[in-house]
């Protein structure tokens, strides 16, 4: 997208951003239902679980996955930002997703949701971070 931009080719750069954008959707999607479909997969690559480790880590790994159907267009949206020159843009993604927003519901969540609002931090904290993300990119039009 840098090199697009650069060569003030701003319609490429759109074109770009917007295959980035398919792709980063497509794949989100098969790691998101990878997650969800087979969260058995995952726990086994970490520990070896136990009935009690199952049981608590499925729901978990089924929550926490949720959110790579957002994390690529995240990664895509700072990405895109930095490549047309929008620093400030690209950081705020970066600081929402990694620090405020990961932050703020870790901290809450849980006081309502108990140990699941640890799981879903993550969802929501990509989710907000993508609307964000796509309010910035139609404001830059």
């Amino acid at each position: 997208m840098a090199v697009n931009y650069g060569a003030g080719a701003a319609e490429r750069t759109v074109r770009t951003r917007k295959m980035g954008e398919k792709a980063a959707i497509c794949t989100g999607i098969v790691f998101a239902a990878a997650g969800i479909a087979r969260p058995d997969i995952i726990i086994e690559s970490f520990v070896k679980p136990t009935e009690e480790i199952v049981t608590m880590a499925v729901p978990a790994v089924r929550m926490y996955f949720i959110s790579f159907l957002a994390t690529g267009m995240n990664l895509l949206s700072s990405t895109y930002f930095q490549s047309i020159l929008k620093p400030g843009r690209a950081l705020l993604i970066c600081l929402m997703r990694g620090i405020v927003l990961n932050g703020f519901f870790v901290m809450v969540l849980p006081v309502f949701f108990n140990v699941n609002g640890i799981w879903v931090t993550m969802a929501l904290t990509e989710f907000a971070t993508l609307a964000a993300g796509r309010f910035m990119i139609v404001e830059n039009k």
